[in-house]
């Protein structure tokens, strides 16, 4: 909706500047409109237009329609005392319309007001009925902040909410025609709630509306009634009684907070880096009471925040410490996702054990120089295991393959304690990737002995920064799956001792043995035989000899 400043107004502007009470316009005078309400879309080509009333001495409107919105060829729908008008017969298309108040014992009139969106006519469409209005809007009577927080009721089905304002100055006129015209103050609202800020010394009122979505189209409700008035009355911000300032970071990201204060509508909040001498600058204005700072580099910053509104502004309160960056990164170490529990026979090599997932946060590039692990378990990793080594796991599927970068062999084994030193793997700020720790079992371990990798402590892993000497490592204990040294159980299939003889059978002969077979297991484990294969020999055809077999 177009915000018209009316002759009243006008007049109202130029009494307050020079310091006089407003006079009334002549009579016959007719203001500008407040409203006019055209729903959006409709499916059958009928639907109401409405509108509201014009400032000071209007006896009758008049209702325009056009298929253009400039209006350049306008058809008179409507003339006369009333506030709506039904619109019906209209094919499928788009229509805009105006409206103006008029005095026809004067001949005058006011100015015209257009809608704020066509009326689109689709009959493809299923258009539900207008959905009613959200009702009365609650707002407080007075602030002196210029904050006016506003409420209402949800209607159910509806996609959204729009608000307007109309303000008039605290010393007024006479009437209604003194307040300016209506205009958005928030649009496409989703809550029922709203905050208007940045208001002056003036008198305010609000009105709201709903909407239902319809294909690509709004249709709206009509306005709510006007609401009551708000008076603001700015006063001084007084002394903002309290900012917190963090007294040091590591990551150069940190949250400043203060206090909120009754005659504020927003905060100015101002950074200082040592050592500086009175060379604050603004780093955020806005209604919020905290600020998150980021990016900040190795330094002393100090703060202040002061409450300021349309008119005013508070003095600066300090914050009682500076914040002390001294940038360090953080490298998470975890359990890699892939690895997996289970058995490996004595002598294997290269046996995965262990995949670990490690992560830079975004502060800085760190480079891995050493890395301890513990190797937990029955196995003796003196007598079980005659080497370990290190690799990044760049596809991450916990086996040493082809693709993967050996970062290093076992370098010292003190107890049960695995060193790999000597390494310089960089994971660069926010990257992440994988390591896999492999093992070589000895031929001679013991059946059965078990074995399990881990990260015990975070001061395990020996790393650099490229800006800060020692950065920090988090994450451990990181355990691995537990794994057992096992060998594979065997079938043995002999000749059996009294198997028969080369011999002849008659023709048509049944159950003919022709071989016997010792089948037994070895001390590993049981064995299911689940198939044999026999292949006959001699001069027989099988196809056509032998009738069967078992």
């Amino acid at each position: 909706m177009k915000a018209l400043m009316s002759v009243a107004a006008l007049l109202l502007a130029c009494s307050a500047a020079l310091g006089q009470s407003p006079s009334p316009p002549p009579p016959g005078t007719v203001g500008a409109m407040d409203w006019i309400h055209v729903p959006g879309v409709s499916s059958t080509g009928t639907y109401i237009i409405s509108w509201g009333n014009a400032w000071w001495w209007p006896n009758a409107y008049e209702l325009e329609e056009d298929v253009s919105s400039s209006f350049t060829n306008p058809t008179l729908v409507y003339q006369g005392a009333g506030h709506s008008q039904i619109i019906a017969g209209k094919a499928d298309g788009s229509y805009y319309y105006r409206v103006r108040g008029i005095n026809t014992t004067y001949g005058s009139h006011g100015a015209w007001l257009d809608g704020e969106r066509p009326e689109v006519v689709d009959s493809t469409l299923t258009v539900p009925p207008v959905p009613s209005d959200p009702g009365a809007i609650t707002l407080p009577s007075t602030s002196t902040s210029g904050l006016i927080p506003l409420s209402w009721s949800s209607v159910s089905g509806v996609a959204g909410y729009d608000v307007q304002v109309s303000s008039m100055w605290a010393t007024g006129g006479p009437s209604d025609a003194w307040w300016s015209g209506f205009s958005i103050a928030a649009s496409d609202l989703t809550t029922t709630s709203y905050t208007h800020t940045g208001a002056q010394n003036m008198k305010y009122r609000f009105r709201v509306r709903d909407y239902l979505t319809v294909g690509t189209y709004r249709l709206y409700s009509l306005w709510s009634a006007n609401s009551g008035e708000c008076s603001v009355f700015l006063q001084v911000p007084t002394t903002i009684a309290s900012i917190t300032v963090p007294a040091s970071s590591n990551t150069g990201k940190y949250t400043v907070y203060w206090s909120s204060e009754a005659n504020s509508a927003a905060y100015e909040l101002e950074e200082e880096v040592a050592p500086g001498i009175d060379s604050f600058t603004q780093i955020y204005q806005g209604p919020a009471t905290s600020f998150e700072v980021t990016g900040r580099q190795n330094g002393t910053y100090s703060y202040r925040v002061r409450g300021i509104n349309a008119s005013y502004q508070g003095p600066y309160t300090d914050g009682g410490n500076p914040c002390v960056v001294t940038l360090k990164g953080t490298l998470t170490v975890s359990l890699g996702p892939a690895g997996t529990a289970g058995t490996e026979l004595p002598g294997s090599q290269g046996v995965p054990m262990l995949q670990l997932a490690l992560a830079s946060d975004a502060v800085e590039d760190i480079t891995v120089t050493s890395i301890s692990l513990l190797l937990t378990g029955s196995l003796n990793p003196l007598t079980g295991a005659t080497g370990a080594a290190l690799y990044a796991d760049l596809n991450g599927d916990a086996k040493a393959d082809a693709g993967d970068v050996l970062l290093g062999s076992l370098t010292g084994l003190t107890g049960n304690v695995m060193t790999f030193s000597g390494l310089s793997r960089t994971i660069s700020a926010s990257a992440s990737e994988r390591w896999l720790v492999t093992i070589d079992i000895a031929a001679g371990a013991p059946i059965g002995a078990t074995f399990c990798g881990c990260l015990g402590q975070n001061a395990d892993v020996s790393v650099t920064g490229s800006i800060s000497a020692t950065p920090f490592v988090s994450g451990a204990p990181v355990v691995g799956p537990v794994k057992t040294v096992q060998t594979i159980g065997s079938l043995a299939m002999l000749e059996a001792a009294g198997n028969p003889a080369d011999s002849e059978a008659d023709a048509a002969a049944q159950d003919v043995v022709v071989m016997e077979i010792e089948v037994s297991a070895g001390a590993v484990e049981g064995v299911t035989l689940t198939s044999i294969a026999i292949k006959g020999d001699g001069s027989g055809n099988e196809a056509s000899d032998v009738a069967g077999a078992c």
